[in-house]
């Protein structure tokens, strides 16, 4: 099974996302923003788009996981479909590609 991704770069001053919350959630959005483009001007079917979420599971008791649900249920709101860690390998694998 293939895929393919789709990243946006864009260089922002760290003073703009200190709290993790702010950073994570403008991630996500960020995430959800570039589908809807995909969706509208390259109309890929919604049920083709999975975005990948670097947030843990409530469960996990991570930094991010307290906002999991949160930011599960932003992204299922748009109709799409998400993952979070560990199946949430494009959230880790690709980003640190492009991070690093």
């Amino acid at each position: 099974m293939g895929g393919r991704y789709f990243f946006f770069k864009e260089f922002e001053k760290s003073r703009h996302f200190l709290q993790l919350v702010t950073r994570i959630t403008e991630e996500t959005r960020r995430s959800v923003e570039i589908a809807e483009l995909l969706m509208s001007d390259c109309a890929i079917n919604p049920e083709n788009i999975e975005l990948h979420l670097d947030v843990s599971p409530f469960q996990a008791k991570n930094g991010t996981s307290r906002f999991s649900e949160m930011l599960k249920g932003y992204v299922v709101g748009f109709g799409l479909e998400c993952k979070l860690k560990p199946n949430a390998w494009a959230g880790q694998t690709v980003a640190d590609k492009h991070t690093k």
